[in-house]
């Protein structure tokens, strides 16, 4: 039997699994990736890329290729609830496209249409696969072991039967919601709300974009007395769709009917696949068994409405990540990987919480009789419906930084800061255990370019001020930023900013001493202390 030896072995190479692949390589672990697949999608799930994940994208250097992955560019990133394709528009929610889209002032990024079937063969791109690289196709695993050493791992090639033994540090558990290493490892996968079942029916129309024209969205949502009330997406911008339907207890769908009935033009529709899959809203009771951590779906699944799923996912690996590396490194005590749920999991028991919101609205939504009709009757009804999406913020679901962006981190490498300001937001101020606040340092230089691989404490200063003596820190992996006060005080009021390589703050304060020195020392994963509780930013 053949053996490898490597760091980290990553089980399940989908966006997130490669994510974590992109982190590893970027800060310097080795590591293999075992896909049980050829690693083609042909029937994608994923439409967009949050925001977040485009900051981190960014930050492994593959954000600009995302943008550029097919997707037109005059093309409307438009959502739109309609009794049909070609049927009355009820209200049009007007996101731009990318020459004139939507541009935040809180990132230097925006999303990024990029559905999965574009999206993993992106992120592939940038990780050879075996046997000159680290990606594995077709290698499933058949059984794995773990004690206080390390991580023994079996997998057999599904096309030549070829077992081969993996030995490394740790396991990342990447494998979605079914995960077998999960399941091997005896986690609970709690269950928060009933599941529902629906389908999705991928579809080729070459004439419809034409025919849509100006209403062309990237986002059909349906508005029909028939029953279908959930999107018609646009996957390439060009012919390719995806409608979501959900079926009755044990019926069998009829693909193409479905798609005529939200599809009115008489125009040739070919079917590619429909797949019925199950809603869940699930989160592990814990994301760590010793050498083996949980991400993505493999530590929770969150209904797609708000696109948290993936994202969430993304911002796991990005977590964690830092921290497996800076314990490979020695720069932290293992105790530092207990950190990864502390912090990430009340994100995700959040982002399910909000997505269940957005669902609800959806299927509670009364939709009147007469809506798809060509009458004063219809008219009014279509009107009262638009008038409910507005009073119901129907938008938030497809704009909620605060989800995305604004998570807090309590945890054990985060100081405490006293009494947390609720009056003072993470978009305004640099604050600490969230995300480090973006603005332009130069011309398309975001603050957030410094940040990425190791520590970095930012240092504010006067312009007839000297640096600081660091020898203190020498024995941490901290890198000094000095930037003048004036360019970035409006945001970051503090002198000094410890932040980590996930781009968030684990430490501020105005003054470095013997007492502030200790706290960096912890909060870099330094001998965690579980009682940090006295820990307080250094003040003057």
């Amino acid at each position: 039997m053949k053996s490898i030896n490597t760091q980290v072995i990553i089980v399940g190479g989908g966006p997130v699994g490669l994510t974590m692949a992109l982190s590893l390589k970027h800060l310097g672990v080795d590591f293999v990736i075992l896909e049980k697949t050829d690693g083609l999608i042909n029937h994608p799930r994923v439409g967009t890329v949050g925001v977040r994940s485009m900051e981190i994208f960014r930050k492994l250097g593959v954000s600009a290729q995302l943008y550029k992955s097919g997707w037109p560019e005059s093309h409307p990133m438009d959502v739109t609830w309609t009794t049909g394709l070609g049927g009355h528009e009820i209200y049009r929610l007007k996101r731009g496209n990318y020459l004139n889209g939507i541009k935040h002032s809180f990132s230097p990024e925006t999303e990024a249409v990029c559905p999965h079937h574009w999206l993993c063969p992106n992120l592939q791109s940038h990780l050879q696969a075996y046997p000159e690289g680290p990606l594995l196709l077709n290698t499933k695993v058949i059984d794995f072991k773990q004690n206080d050493k390390g991580v023994v791992v079996q997998a057999k090639h599904t096309k030549t039967n070829d077992v081969t033994e993996f030995q490394a540090q740790y396991i990342v558990a990447c494998d979605g919601g079914r995960s077998q290493i999960r399941q091997g490892c005896n986690i609970e996968f709690e269950q928060h709300h009933p599941s529902t079942v629906f389908e999705n029916i991928l579809f080729e129309a070459p004439y419809l974009h034409d025919l849509l024209g100006d209403n062309n969205s990237m986002i059909h949502f349906m508005v029909t007395s028939s029953g279908l009330r959930y999107p018609l997406r646009s996957m390439d911008g060009k012919s390719l769709y995806r409608l979501t339907v959900k079926p009755q207890t044990d019926e069998v769908i009829d693909p193409i009917a479905m798609v005529k009935k939200a599809v009115k033009f008489d125009t040739q529709i070919y079917i590619k696949s429909s797949i019925r899959w199950e809603l869940s809203h699930r989160v592990a009771n814990k994301y760590r068994d010793r050498r083996v951590l949980l991400a993505g779906d493999a530590a929770h699944v969150i209904s797609p409405s708000g696109g948290y799923g993936m994202n969430t996912g993304i911002a796991d690996a990005d977590n964690l990540a830092w921290k497996i590396a800076a314990v490979l490194n020695r720069d932290a005590d293992d105790t530092l990987l207990d950190t990864y749920e502390q912090e990430r999991r009340p994100v995700a028991l959040m982002s399910l919480e909000e997505s269940k919101s957005n669902l609800m609205r959806t299927l509670k939504r009364p939709v009147p009789t007469h809506i798809d009709d060509d009458s004063a009757t219809g008219e009014q009804c279509r009107a009262d419906f638009k008038a409910l999406l507005i009073d119901q913020q129907a938008a938030r679901e497809f704009n909620s930084p605060d989800i995305h962006l604004g998570s807090r981190y309590h945890s054990d490498v985060v100081c405490k800061g006293g009494d947390v300001d609720k009056s003072v937001d993470w978009q305004d101020q640099a604050l600490v255990g969230c995300r480090a606040p973006h603005l332009y340092i130069e011309r398309d230089k975001s603050i957030l370019d410094l940040f990425g691989q190791g520590f970095v404490l930012l240092c504010l200063f006067e312009p007839e001020q000297k640096q600081l003596d660091t020898q203190q820190f020498q024995h941490l992996p901290i890198k000094f930023v000095y930037l003048n006060k004036q360019l970035v005080e409006e945001r970051y009021k503090s002198l000094f900013t410890l932040i980590r390589p996930d781009g968030y703050i684990a430490w501020q304060g105005n003054q470095l001493d013997h007492t502030s020195t200790k706290t960096i020392e912890l909060c870099c994963g330094k001998t965690v202390n579980k009682n940090l509780k006295g820990l307080q930013s250094a003040q003057i």
